[in-house]
């Protein structure tokens, strides 16, 4: 896991960690692999410094062959994530080499943002929920279960934490929570799946569970959609070019490919 606040500081969290990957330190307990935290501000140019270094201390090979970003999922980084990881593919001959990446956008939206993603062909929008199925008793929280107090001796039943989470203390029981989406005229459509809790009119768990399955299939349909076309765009020009740099002597100070 390396981190940073910028890509100089990148690199230099990376040379303090890689020791942890090397498997003539640490044989079969070695690290294996990647992960990239907290990098809300990184841009390709940032992610091709470090893989400049990885590359050429032979750190994205063997075992180390995946490297997974947390939390950058806009579809323009999205689609140049897949076009570096064609590009390491071809550069080191393997295959099997991945970049992947993770999003709580959909949750979140829903949860801190009162949105929703709607649309079930090829345009999505974000979509605000109207007030009226927003709750209005307290700030967005996210219920975690702990187990069942009878005896007074353990954690409570349930605790609040803010969170940036999917809300469904915040949002009400409604039907028209699914217009709009894919299941929209399923089965699971209907009262007894958005039954609202009796205690608070809010969505039950499996009511949560739905409107979590519809809108993250909606943003990710939204932004597979958008980066497959800046693929199509782009690839023939950005590969070679990526390929060159990771591939050059010198590493990558300044940006040296024009990302669209």
């Amino acid at each position: 896991m390396t981190a940073g606040t910028g890509p100089h500081s990148l690199v230099h969290w990376y040379r303090h960690i890689k020791h942890l990957n090397e498997v003539l330190v640490w044989g079969e307990q070695a690290c294996e692999g990647w992960a990239l935290g907290g990098l809300w501000w990184l841009e390709p140019e940032d992610l091709l410094l470090l893989l400049w270094n990885m590359c050429h201390d032979g750190m994205l090979s063997g075992r180390n062959n995946w490297l997974h970003i947390f939390g950058v999922t806009e579809a323009r980084m999205v689609a140049i994530f897949s076009l570096i990881q064609r590009a390491l593919r071809y550069l080191l001959q393997d295959p099997d080499f991945t970049i992947s990446c993770d999003s709580s956008n959909p949750t979140k939206n829903m949860g801190k943002g009162g949105s929703r993603y709607v649309g079930t062909g090829n345009v999505v929008a974000t979509q605000r929920l109207p007030d009226r199925l927003l709750k209005s008793d307290g700030i967005h929280r996210f219920p975690i279960q702990f187990v069942d107090d009878h005896e007074g001796d353990g954690f409570p039943y349930t605790t609040a934490v803010p969170f940036s989470g999917f809300a469904p203390w915040q949002i009400l029981a409604t039907a028209d929570l699914l217009k709009g989406t894919v299941l929209e005229g399923t089965p699971f459509h209907s009262a007894l799946i958005l039954q609202g809790d009796n205690l608070n009119g809010g969505l039950n768990p499996l009511g949560q569970m739905v409107m979590a399955f519809a809108n993250t299939e909606a943003f990710l349909r939204q932004t597979y959609a958008t980066a497959d076309r800046y693929i199509a765009a782009h690839e023939r020009n950005l590969v070679p070019a990526i390929v060159a740099t990771l591939r050059s002597a010198t590493p990558p100070l300044t940006p040296p490919i024009a990302f669209p």
